[in-house]
């Protein structure tokens, strides 16, 4: 079968979407020149095509081009490598590179590290960045007088190792051309879900409606399934029981889903602010992570700690043998520990081992307390995360362990001296609640 090619250039290979000609969607195509990747995006041609249609088209292709002229738009925008027209379609042409489409990679989930575990602060943080990206392109468009209209994963594209490297586009919209006035009024949706004012008849795409389906996007990318629901509290329900994300973090998911059109959070610079405030703070809690922990650890016999780790050795470690008991510590925590930190009345982290989860507090002596050094003396029997936990890995870092067995005081000195000389400065666990 003959290959198809766009401009005698951009050889169109596997179709990725198909569009709809009633309502002026094009299809999707995955196209290469020979050597570099490209997404080629086909409105088909009508008969009643005029030269109205082909001024609009005219029209719009020097505003996209414009957009791809502001500051920083190569970070925010995939980029436009060719616009026009044939005897068959109209064309856009987008440099893809190693870059595909979210709604594939969110399809295929379990292949990608960056999508799972989102319980860990840091990996969170870097799908908000990426959010953050998206939400800087859609007030770009907006300051320009556009609206999206169509924001969904499959107008985002983003690289293989996420990182929150995500790219807008589908804001080629306006180059729908279904008929001689050059466009529709309905936009085709791959889910069922969107804002209360588009319910109406008479109801009109805005601001306030691109930043719904950007409340949809932050769902779905954080494990909603937004396809499955047809009703909007449904789905709202469906976000308060996402336990990888914070209160704070799950509020401004339900802000941008509001019900009410003037209860939703929807203008640009107030929904820019909130993404900032939110990845500064996740930047805050995780900053630490990575680096390495001093843990003075407190074994007494007949203690929680020492007949926890009797009986998860299995009687290898047995409570009256310190020296065993601490080996045995060593060896539970030198895998990639995960660190919980829990805010409470006292706050405190939790170490998960491979057999136990160790508690750990502030060093407290004479009165002073500090984290430089955290203590533990008990475990954690009944292990649960709560909505307000904040997760960490160590990664490549280290937990230097120190024991003490009776007395804590020296320990004490000993303990600070020691980290000192670990590092050269103080040594933190990472984010304190």
């Amino acid at each position: 079968m003959a290959h198809q090619y766009i401009a005698d250039r951009f050889r169109l290979h596997r179709k990725l979407i198909t569009g709809d000609a009633a309502k002026g969607l094009p299809d999707l195509w995955e196209a290469d020149d020979g050597g570099d990747v490209y997404f080629v995006k086909l409105w088909q041609r009508r008969g009643e095509d005029s030269s109205d249609v082909r001024a609009l088209w005219n029209r719009e292709v020097r505003g996209l081009m414009r957009l791809q002229g502001y500051p920083g738009a190569s970070e925010l925008f995939v980029r436009l490598q060719l616009l026009g027209v044939d005897d068959k379609h109209y064309f856009a042409v987008l440099d893809g590179g190693r870059r595909q489409l979210l709604s594939t990679t969110l399809q295929n989930r379990i292949r990608y590290n960056w999508l799972q575990n989102l319980g860990e602060v840091s990996r969170r943080r870097s799908l908000w960045e990426g959010l953050l990206r998206i939400a800087e392109g859609l007030t770009i468009l907006h300051g320009d007088g556009t609206l999206h209209r169509s924001l969904s994963a499959e107008s985002i594209f983003t690289a293989p190792e996420g990182q929150g490297e995500f790219r807008l586009s589908g804001f080629e919209w306006s180059l729908r051309v279904a008929s001689s006035d050059g466009g529709s009024s309905r936009i085709a949706r791959t889910h069922t879900v969107r804002a209360t004012e588009l319910d109406r008849g008479s109801g009109e795409y805005s601001t306030a409606t691109d930043w719904f389906d950007f409340g949809l996007l932050a769902a779905q990318l954080f494990g909603v399934d937004i396809k499955a629901h047809k009703k909007r509290d449904s789905l709202r329900a469906n976000v308060d029981r996402l336990n990888v994300l914070n209160n704070r973090e799950r509020d401004l998911i339900q802000q941008l889903l509001a019900e009410d059109p003037e209860e939703r959070l929807y203008d640009d610079k107030s929904v820019l602010q909130a993404l900032r405030n939110l990845v500064s703070e996740l930047s805050v809690a995780s900053a630490s992570s990575g680096r390495s922990l001093v843990l003075a650890v407190r074994i007494n016999e007949g203690g929680n700690l020492a007949n926890a780790v009797e009986v998860a050795s299995r009687g290898e470690a047995p409570a009256d043998r310190p020296h065993q008991q601490r080996s045995w510590i060593e060896r539970d925590l030198r895998g990639d520990i995960l660190v919980i930190a829990r805010t409470s009345a006292s706050p405190l982290y939790i170490l998960r081992g491979e057999k136990l989860s160790y508690k750990v507090k502030e060093w407290t002596v004479s009165g002073s307390t500090t984290w430089n050094i955290g203590y533990c003396e008990a475990v954690e029997t009944l292990p649960r995360s709560t909505s307000e936990d904040q997760h960490f890995s160590l990664g490549h870092a280290k937990a230097h362990l120190v024991f003490a067995a009776r007395s804590l005081h020296r320990t004490c000195l000993w303990v600070a001296q020691r980290s000192a000389l670990l590092s050269g400065s103080a040594l933190k666990l990472p984010g304190r609640p």
